[in-house]
């Protein structure tokens, strides 16, 4: 495919991916919001000692194939009915291991309710099996206004069920089937999308092709799992399940703007920077060009959820949660950190360079596991730092290895961030000063005036200094909304 194809079909994938993240960020905001002002925090928290345990499973089912698929130019159509049925059994095996260490994992927590709900949820597990194939096609490619139509209906349908359980009392039989139908709507409307139907066929050759990659992923995604599931264990294990509940609510909300964009950016850009490996200019220029978008919009919006904490955590879940603002402070330092990062690593596998991740991986995780473990000490709030001090630590590596790849200096990955970050210190200095001189009004009018003053100081910083980023991204947009209300134009 030449370059020039490559391009169009990436802004076509930008704007279907950036649909999909809408619906489906209105629907998971609308839901979460729905349903954490009916559910108590004990109930997220005694989900949430199951999901930790859950994603292994997970990653151990997904072990990279899909980007397998989507890197690896040497697989035969006869290759990946092999790469699905080996998913699809790692899938029933992960079920029948969480079906069967159910009561160990209830006597782990001191929870005896989490046996019944835990063989239940293992049934999601088979469903990730059938998963990675047809993931992989679609992105490979670029058929993204299908995948936004699987995404978008299991969120529609699982929070329809969940909230529908949650308002009849169900409790936390709501999250489990919320999991279930969220992943089986998904997979299923992943395989009609794609259509392929795999064979009858078992290959050992086929999966020597997609080892190493997949080998080399796994291993560095079982470290960041163990460095990003730790805190969550340790706080369920020794602080308790309604602790782990702000906790898992207030990682959830500073999330939500990192999933969204960093999510359309890296699946979208993912098949096309693999397709410039061997175009080291134009390469370095739109990762460039995608990171400053990035941060151009998603750093302002992290910025002020951390410093209006407590007004953003009444206005959306209510007062019973307020306990989780200061968290949500901490955290959004947190989620800043791994929007880059993110978006680095996705980069890095779209160079087949899993390699450098995974030492990277194995230096900052280990770090990451350490400070939790010492953090722990000083309680939620401990561990979140100790985390934000391992991220500023590694920050400086990590970039060098991407630089190191695009080739060009350290200096210069700075540099192409600075007009940005000045801007993001003229609007925090706004924030501040306009939430300390509007102490005394009410907190969702303070919200507003801080937000519109901040980021319109923000922008108009940006408009004044003739910032490029700002212009790209307005010239995308304006494209597409031509494209959108004057398609014959």
């Amino acid at each position: 495919m030449r370059l020039e194809d490559f391009k169009n079909k990436a802004i076509r994938g930008i704007k279907w991916n950036f649909t999909e993240q809408v619906v489906v960020s209105f629907f998971t905001f609308a839901g979460t919001i729905v349903l954490s002002r009916i559910l108590l925090p004990e109930h997220f928290g005694l989900f949430g000692m199951l999901t930790v345990l859950g994603n292994l499973a997970t990653l151990i089912v997904g072990m990279g194939l899909s980007y397998s698929v989507i890197n690896n130019q040497d697989l035969l159509p006869e290759d990946l009915s092999t790469v699905f049925w080996f998913n699809l059994s790692l899938g029933f095996f992960m079920a029948a291991a969480f079906f069967f260490s159910a009561p160990f994992i209830a006597a782990f927590y001191h929870q005896p309710e989490l046996i019944t709900i835990t063989r239940l949820f293992s049934l999601g597990f088979i469903a990730q099996g059938a998963n990675a194939v047809s993931v992989g096609l679609l992105i490979k490619f670029m058929k993204f206004n299908r995948l936004a139509v699987s995404n978008i209906s299991g969120t529609l349908f699982a929070y329809m069920a969940s909230v529908s359980l949650a308002f009849a009392g169900y409790g936390v039989w709501s999250l489990v089937v919320h999991f279930l139908v969220l992943h089986f709507v998904t997979v299923t409307v992943n395989l009609l999308m794609a259509r392929w139907i795999p064979a009858l066929d078992f290959r050992m050759s086929a999966l020597h092709k997609v080892k190493k990659f997949s080998s080399h992923f796994l291993g560095s995604q079982l470290i960041d799992f163990t460095s990003n599931n730790l805190d969550s264990l340790l706080i369920g294990k020794y602080v308790g399940k309604r602790d782990l509940g702000f906790y898992g609510r207030a990682t959830a909300l500073v999330t939500i703007p990192v999933t969204s964009l960093g999510y359309v950016l890296n699946r979208t850009l993912f098949p096309w920077f693999s397709a410039l490996q061997n175009n080291i200019n134009d390469l370095r220029f739109r990762y460039s060009q995608a990171l400053k978008i990035l941060v151009l919009i998603i750093w302002p919006i992290l910025i002020l959820v951390g410093m209006q904490a407590e007004d953003v955590v009444v206005l959306l879940f209510g007062k019973p949660w307020i306990e989780s603002a200061r968290y949500v402070m901490l955290l959004s330092v947190i989620a800043a950190f791994q929007s880059i990062n993110a978006f680095n690593d996705s980069f890095l596998i779209s160079q087949g360079r899993s390699d450098i991740l995974l030492k990277i991986s194995i230096v900052e995780k280990s770090l990451l596991i350490i400070g939790v473990i010492i953090g722990l000490k000083l309680g939620v709030a401990g561990i979140i730092i100790a985390k934000i001090i391992v991220l500023s630590l590694m920050i400086i590596p990590r970039i060098a290895s991407i630089c190191h790849v695009i080739q060009t200096s350290l200096l210069q990955w700075i540099r192409n961030l600075t007009p940005l970050l000045t801007g993001l210190v003229f609007m925090i200095a706004t924030a501040w000063l306009t939430g300390q001189a509007t102490q005394s009004i009410g907190y969702v009018i303070r919200l507003v005036l801080v937000s519109v003053t901040s980021l319109g100081v923000y922008y108009l910083y940006l408009i004044i200094t003739r910032n490029s980023t700002l212009r790209e991204v307005r010239r995308l947009a304006g494209e597409q909304v031509k494209k959108l209300f004057f398609p014959h134009k």
